[in-house]
């Protein structure tokens, strides 16, 4: 008996499935890793624009008060009148200072970005006066 080629015969038998078996586990590995990697730039960015949106807010909001809502209270004037015309010069700052990618980008995350900005500034706008 020749015992290169019985050798052979069994390689063929071990080593071809287990090469088979450690391809599939790579391919595995690999599957795992990209999702990772995707969700972690996903999420990476999501946190990016939620957090450029609640940045622009506050600093929106305070500068309202600064130059519009703090004159109005000292001249006891600020009304419900005045309280719209404030959100409304938020919103409209706001707006005028986030990019289109931006809006685009927190319209898919959030569905209704109007909505979702409304609910940000008055939130916002709650926590400023604690």
């Amino acid at each position: 008996m020749d015992w290169a080629i019985l050798l052979s015969k069994i390689l063929e038998i071990i080593l071809i499935p287990l090469a088979g078996y450690a391809a599939a586990e790579l391919i595995r590995f690999i599957k795992i890793k990209r999702a990772e990697i995707i969700a972690k730039t996903d999420d990476a960015t999501t946190q990016k624009y939620l957090d450029m949106l609640g940045d622009t807010v506050i600093l929106c909001v305070e500068t309202t008060n600064q130059t519009y809502v703090d004159a109005l209270k000292k001249a006891g004037s600020f009304d419900a009148e005045a309280q719209k015309e404030a959100f409304k010069k938020t919103y409209t700052a706001v707006l005028d200072i986030l990019t289109d990618e931006a809006k685009d980008y927190l319209t898919n995350i959030v569905g209704d970005f109007d909505a979702f900005l409304k609910n940000k500034i008055e939130s916002t706008v709650k926590e400023s006066k604690k």
